[in-house]
């Protein structure tokens, strides 16, 4: 039954339709459509499923796939699934090659980088010397190597 034999109707058995009348003729119009777009909507989306689960699709890579909230809102918005199921790998991929687009970090410094030991010496004052002296005779006493 469309909207004018509605309001037609109405008219006939009233003699005239309130503006209340209306709203619930139209409101109720509106849901029948957006329930039958919603049922549509449903239905491709399992058949877009079921195409993906055919080109060889894992069953995790589906349930990543449909948590996605960039592809919900894809198709939602109208796209097909297949779409929006290309959509989500690019942007995957993007994010993929940005985290290996750094290199391999390089060394700035060597761990031995400064390290000569003929300059720590000398720069060390008499009173550093005399303990490190000590303290390398007596790691020889002891029986430990001593290195420079």
């Amino acid at each position: 039954m469309t909207t004018e034999e509605t309001m037609e109707e109405t008219m006939e058995q009233q003699g005239e339709i309130t503006a209340r009348q209306l709203e619930e003729n139209l409101a109720g119009e509106a849901e029948e459509e957006i329930e039958e777009a919603q049922d549509d909507l449903q239905a491709q989306v399992r058949q877009g499923i079921g195409e993906l689960f055919q080109d060889g699709w894992s069953e995790e890579e589906l349930l990543d796939f449909s948590r996605d909230a960039q592809a919900r809102r894809d198709v939602a918005g109208g796209m097909s699934v297949s779409r929006a199921a290309c959509a989500y790998l690019r942007r995957a991929l993007e994010a993929q090659q940005r985290l290996h687009k750094r290199g391999v970090p390089t060394v700035r410094h060597g761990a031995a980088d400064g390290a000569d030991e003929g300059e720590r010496i000398e720069r060390m004052t008499d009173e550093q010397f005399d303990a490190f002296s000590r303290k390398a005779r007596a790691a020889m006493m002891a029986g430990r190597s001593v290195r420079l």
